[in-house]
């Protein structure tokens, strides 16, 4: 025999009304708090790894955290072709210059030596830097003698500043006659040198063909051992 079954009554509604709605505040709090703690952040992640470093533990995406990219990115490098950084500047080098030699357009006497020039020209868009010695050689083209080589330790190696498109120049001074003071020439002194070898600091030497005051062909004429290499300084058309 079936049994009847009997409505609730409007007391009972209202309890299992009332419980159900308790257990879905429940659920929606421990949810709220779920969220509140998963967005703290480091501090959160440190709890649950026991106070390890996750710093480069990779995030959702599986990209490595921007703090842990930073530190493996390598630091930049110097712009441009043959840029040797010194501090905010870059150095002058073969790179980024054009050397000139020019031999003396007089002989030596009593009191003055012969003076040869050698001229920098930065052909770069920035300026350049020299800073330590620059270093000249000179062989003989006979091969006759020990080279000639003097560098620009004796008259300072201050910081010396080229500009994009300037010239900076230093002096040679050196004898060019013969002891007895006889005429000077390929055949009188030990050292003729059509062509000389021109280092900047920090940087590999370079071979430049010896030129007379006109531009044409010279000869770097040393008949003494006392050469004497000055320093740079900046030089224009006009002079210094």
């Amino acid at each position: 025999m079936p049994v009847p079954v009997r409505p609730l009554t409007s007391a009972a509604a209202v309890l299992l009304a009332g419980l159900a709605l308790s257990g879905c505040g429940h659920a929606g709090t421990a949810s709220g708090s779920a969220t509140a703690s998963g967005g703290s952040g480091p501090s959160r992640l440190s709890e649950l790894s026991g106070g390890a470093d996750l710093s480069g533990v990779p995030g959702p995406s599986g990209a490595p955290s921007a703090e842990s990219a930073a530190q493996d990115r390598p630091p930049a490098a110097a712009e441009g072709p043959g840029a040797v950084a010194i501090g905010a500047a870059r150095a002058c080098t073969t790179a980024n210059t054009r050397l000139v030699f020019v031999a003396s357009a007089h002989h030596a006497g009593p009191q003055q030596p012969a003076t040869a020039v050698v001229q920098l020209t930065n052909t770069s868009g920035t300026t350049c830097t020299m800073v330590g010695a620059v270093v000249l050689t000179a062989r003989d083209d006979r091969g006759r003698a020990a080279p000639v080589v003097a560098d620009t330790t004796g008259s300072g190696t201050d910081t010396v500043d080229v500009r994009a498109g300037a010239t900076a120049q230093a002096s040679v001074s050196y004898t060019d006659v013969t002891p007895e003071g006889g005429a000077s020439g390929r055949d009188a002194c030990p050292v003729s040198a059509s062509r000389v070898e021109i280092a900047l600091p920090n940087d590999e030497g370079r071979t430049v063909g010896v030129t007379d005051t006109d531009g044409s062909p010279g000869v770097f004429t040393v008949c003494g051992p006392q050469v004497r290499f000055d320093r740079f300084d900046r030089f224009d058309r006009f002079g210094h």
